[in-house]
C-alpha cells in the first residue's frame, strides 16, 4: 500500500509533467488520466461494498472498472505519442499530416468512449455502492464526463485538421451521441445521489 509521502511525490511528478512547457503531454492525456482516476474509484467503491455483498455479486462491475482504470492509463500514453506524432508530421504536411492526424483522433475518441463508459459504469455500481462512498460515485461520473468533454474537444480539434469525408463525419456523429448519452448518464448518477442525501 503506497504511503502519503509516495502519493505525494506521485502526483508531484504528474503535475509536474502536464505544467512542463513541452508539447506533450497535454489536453487528450489530461482527459485520459481523469477518467483513468474515476474508474479507479470505482474500483474502490466495489471492492468496499463487495464486503457486505453476497459472494462475486460484485466481480463483474469491479472487473469492468479495473479493464477502464488501466485502459485509460494506456491511452494516456498513446495521446502524447499520437500528439508527438502530429506534430513531427507537420513538417512533411500531406499524407503523413493526414495519417498522424487520423491516429490521434483515433486515440481521443477512445478517451471518448472509455470515459462514457465510466459514467456507465457508475450508474450500474451505484445501487450497491455503501453510503460513505456514493458521494465517491458522483465524483467518479462528474470526472468521467469532465474528461467525455474534453476528449470531445480535442477530437474535433483534430478533425478541423482534416478534409471532411466519411471520417470526419462519422467521428462527429459519435462525438455527439457520447455526449448526449454521457450528459444523461451524469444527470442520472448525481439526480440519484441527491435524492440519497435529502432523504438522508
Amino acid at each position: 500500500m503506497a504511503t502519503s509521502s509516495d502519493f505525494s511525490d506521485a502526483v508531484a511528478t504528474l503535475l509536474a509533467a502536464f505544467a512542463a512547457p513541452a508539447p506533450t503531454p497535454a489536453g487528450g492525456a489530461a482527459a485520459a488520466l481523469s477518467a483513468g482516476v474515476a474508474a479507479a474509484l470505482l474500483v474502490k467503491v466495489c471492492t468496499i461494498a463487495a464486503r457486505h455483498a453476497a459472494a462475486g455479486a460484485l466481480d463483474e462491475r469491479r472487473r469492468e472498472a479495473e479493464r477502464l482504470a488501466h485502459g485509460l492509463a494506456a491511452l494516456a500514453v498513446r495521446d502524447a505519442t499520437a500528439f508527438d506524432a502530429v506534430l513531427a508530421a507537420q513538417r512533411e504536411g500531406g499524407e503523413a499530416l493526414t495519417r498522424a492526424l487520423h491516429a490521434a483522433t483515433d486515440t481521443v475518441l477512445d478517451v471518448a468512449r472509455s470515459s462514457a463508459g465510466v459514467i456507465a459504469t457508475c450508474l450500474a455500481v451505484a445501487p450497491a455502492a455503501r453510503p460513505a462512498t456514493r458521494s465517491d460515485v458522483a465524483v467518479a461520473a462528474s470526472l468521467a464526463w469532465g474528461a467525455l468533454q474534453g476528449a470531445t474537444l480535442t477530437a474535433h480539434a483534430n478533425l478541423a485538421g482534416l478534409a471532411s469525408g466519411p471520417f470526419v463525419e462519422r467521428g462527429c456523429t459519435e462525438l455527439d451521441r457520447l455526449m448526449a448519452e454521457g450528459g444523461e448518464g451524469l444527470k442520472r448518477v448525481l439526480g440519484a445521489l441527491l435524492e440519497d442525501v435529502r432523504g438522508a
